[in-house]
């Protein structure tokens, strides 16, 4: 049994859904940036990279929650980060 080709417009409308959104989660992250999510949950813990938010934690816990990305701080980061080239 070969694999099922999904149509082109629905690759298309599935970009066009991840595009329209204010957050990302990580896996999100990946598809748009190419950046993996185990570098963000590095970045995450030695406190620095990408801005993030976390939802749904419970009160003076340290894990649990969902992590989001704001899209805008995430484009702004990303804009002021730009490496220059050597030459």
């Amino acid at each position: 049994m070969g694999q099922r080709a999904w149509p082109v417009w629905s690759i298309k409308f599935n970009e066009a859904k991840i595009m329209s959104k204010k957050y990302y989660r990580a896996k999100e992250i990946q598809e748009a940036y190419g950046i993996n999510p185990s570098t963000l949950s590095r970045q995450r813990w030695g406190q620095y990279g990408l801005p993030y938010s976390v939802v749904g934690r419970k009160p003076g816990k340290k894990t649990g929650g969902i992590i989001l990305y704001n899209i805008d701080d995430v484009e702004e980061y990303l804009s002021k980060n730009k490496k220059k080239p050597r030459y």
